[in-house]
C-alpha cells in the first residue's frame, strides 16, 4: 500500500513542475527529432531518440510527450494513488518469487 507522505511529496513535486513548465514554456508534446528533448523532459527513452536523430541515424517519425505532459494527465486523473499501488503488488509479488526460487536451490 502506497505511504501517504510519499503521495504528498509526489503531488508537491507535480505542482511545482506545472509551474516551472508553465514559467518556462515548457511545451507538452515535442517532435521526436527536436534538439531540445532532454532527459528530464522527455525520459531516458526520449533523449536517446533525440540524440540518435541529432546524430542523423535513422529514427522514425514521432513525438515525445513531455513528463509534465506525463504528470498533469496522472494529477489531473488523479491516477497516482493507483499507480503507486500497482507498482507496489507488484513488486511484492517479485519479491515473492524471488524468495522462492531462491529457496529451491
Amino acid at each position: 500500500m502506497a505511504n501517504q507522505g510519499q503521495g504528498a511529496s509526489i503531488r508537491q513535486q507535480q505542482e511545482v513542475s506545472k509551474r516551472e513548465a508553465r514559467a518556462q514554456g515548457i511545451p507538452l508534446v515535442l517532435a521526436l527529432n527536436d534538439p531540445s528533448a532532454q532527459l528530464l523532459q522527455v525520459g531516458g527513452k526520449g533523449a536517446s531518440l533525440a540524440r540518435m536523430a541529432a546524430a542523423d541515424l535513422s529514427v522514425p517519425p514521432g513525438f515525445h510527450i513531455t513528463t509534465v505532459a506525463y504528470r498533469r494527465f496522472v494529477t489531473e486523473n488523479g491516477l497516482q494513488e493507483q499507480i503507486l499501488a500497482a507498482v507496489s503488488a507488484v513488486t511484492a509479488l517479485i519479491i515473492l518469487l524471488r524468495s522462492k526460487r531462491h529457496q529451491g536451490r
